[in-house]
């Protein structure tokens, strides 16, 4: 078969795009995903993002596609591949979790009942490997202060800055701090603010813009991203989750709670 350099280059730009697409995850683990039907993607998808709808994922999917400049499929293919990689992460985070409380496989390891405690900067960040409605996702937030912290809580709850004293987070939570000069933390921080008052963002698959609705990893990301230019996600996958900003090349754990 001859290849024209007109096939060649479209095959180039795809590829490009896959590689764009999914960022530092291999994309070996997007292409089992392409024999699914395009609804079957979707409806997976809305397996890890509970009280998501179908249309809503849909649309958000296609708002990430036209961004990127490729094809719905792709993009649902690189989502799924994403939540594969969150999926086994956050399973290695219970068998340490259980490790270390000596629980047994059954009991649940991911209470929030420690204290968070104070920061050594303004615009540090923290996570903790807590479930949101069932779904274990993680929970990330910023400190506005060394003494406050910006978050969302959860579903059903808008965005809130207060005293850490009403934070509470899991055992093996981790404080960092972000490697960049206190005025862009400050940056950082003031733009957090913008978010005051907002509801809660079930979806964590295409969490990467700013909208009506924002969850914890999504706040703290826009935070840095729009406020001081920092890229917090550490895979460039199409959501970023509160596991993506821990692993960061941009954020140094500090503390990490027993």
């Amino acid at each position: 078969m001859i290849i024209s350099r007109k096939m060649l280059m479209s095959a180039i730009a795809a590829t490009a795009s896959v590689v764009l697409l999914m960022g530092n995850i291999p994309a070996a683990q997007a292409t089992e995903y392409e024999a699914l039907s395009t609804t079957d993607k979707i409806q997976q998808l809305l397996e890890s993002n509970p009280g998501v709808t179908f249309e809503e994922m849909a649309e958000a999917a296609k708002i990430t596609a036209s961004e990127q400049g490729t094809d719905l499929d792709a993009v649902l293919d690189g989502a799924l591949a994403e939540v594969e990689v969150e999926d086994r992460f956050l399973q290695g985070e219970q068998v340490q979790l259980q490790r270390l409380s000596g629980d047994g496989p059954k009991k649940a390891t991911t209470a929030a009942n420690r204290s968070i405690g104070t920061a050594t900067y303004k615009g540090d960040v923290f996570y903790s490997p807590v479930s949101t409605a069932g779904i274990t996702h993680g929970h990330s937030g910023l400190y506005t202060s060394k003494t406050s912290i910006i978050e969302a809580p959860g579903p059903g709850k808008k965005v809130i800055d207060h005293s850490w004293r009403e934070v509470k987070v899991a055992a093996k939570s981790q404080k960092q701090y972000v490697k960049t000069t206190q005025s862009k933390r400050d940056a950082a921080v003031r733009q957090s603010r913008k978010y005051l008052g907002k509801p809660y963002n079930l979806n964590f698959n295409f969490n990467k813009r700013s909208g009506a609705a924002v969850n914890c990893s999504q706040l703290v990301w826009l935070a840095y991203k729009e406020g001081a230019g920092i890229d917090l996600d550490s895979n460039g996958g199409t959501g970023v989750y509160p596991s993506d900003i821990m692993k960061s090349k941009w954020t140094v754990t500090y503390q990490t709670i027993r």
